[in-house]
């Protein structure tokens, strides 16, 4: 069974690694900010091992992404949605985030009136 690796450590390195490249971290930056070794991280990535859950917390922790995410993999909807959103704000100062909030509520309310608009039937009489 050498060389051979378990499924499951295989999707959850291919997810830490796309979530960790979402991020815009180097393996070396990332893997001293959950306080394991380069080499270590590497092995998780490729799925060689899989992460105790006390490392998966750190992983999750540092990415800022939920730990459903990374062993289940994105799940459609509002999760995937809130999750991509929540990575796009990671750098913002936080000084704005009522601005974009408040424009996150305008925006579902405008959305809101149009599916409605789009679903009454039009009057032709």
């Amino acid at each position: 069974m050498r060389g051979e690796y378990k499924e499951i450590n295989r999707k959850i390195g291919a997810r830490i690694r796309l979530a960790r490249e979402t991020a815009g971290m180097t393996r070396e930056e990332f893997s001293e900010k959950i306080g394991i070794s380069a080499q270590f991280q590497t092995d998780i990535e490729r799925g060689r091992t899989g992460p105790s859950i006390t490392t998966l917390c750190k992983i999750c922790d540092v990415l800022a992404v939920p730990t459903d995410s990374i062993l289940r993999g994105p799940q459609p909807g509002v999760e995937a949605a809130a999750w991509q959103i929540g990575t796009l704000l990671r750098d913002v100062p936080p000084e704005f985030l009522p601005l974009i909030i408040e424009n996150i509520r305008e925006q579902t309310k405008l959305i809101a009136l149009a599916w409605q608009a789009k679903e009454q039937p039009v009057d032709k009489g």
